[in-house]
């Protein structure tokens, strides 16, 4: 008999798995642009965030 629905462990470790993933590309960025790499036109949205709310630095 194959079971229909997930249970809630299985649904908690997919949750687990998607949130480890995002929070893995977070420091990866936050990484990028903490050494100052923010020339590509992807980090200077990034940069932006972060200096907007940390301190401003150029």
């Amino acid at each position: 008999m194959e079971r229909k629905s997930k249970t809630r462990f299985e649904e908690y470790l997919e949750m687990e798995k998607k949130l480890k993933s995002f929070l893995l590309n977070f420091v990866a960025l936050y990484m990028v642009v903490a050494s100052g790499k923010c020339s590509s036109p992807g980090a200077k949205a990034f940069c932006a965030l972060i200096y907007g709310i940390g301190p401003l630095k150029e």
